[in-house]
């Protein structure tokens, strides 16, 4: 499988889903949220964390600021 290319997480850090997750917690917690919606919202951000991974593996970084020699 031919890797993607992106840029190195020296010059441009990728972001984890941290925060996304944790306000959509807090937000299914305020306003009392019944059981299926915290599924749904599980299963999704399950979904997300999953390709998130998928991403940091197969990728390849690639460094815009290298000095050629």
């Amino acid at each position: 499988m031919k890797k993607t290319k992106v840029i190195s997480i020296k010059n441009l850090p990728v972001r984890a889903p941290t925060l996304v997750t944790a306000l959509a917690y807090i937000f299914l917690d305020k306003f009392h949220a019944v059981g299926w919606v915290w599924g749904v919202v599980g299963t999704l951000f399950a979904l997300i964390w999953i390709s998130y991974f998928y991403g940091l593996a197969t990728s390849d970084n690639v460094d815009i600021f290298k000095e050629e020699k």
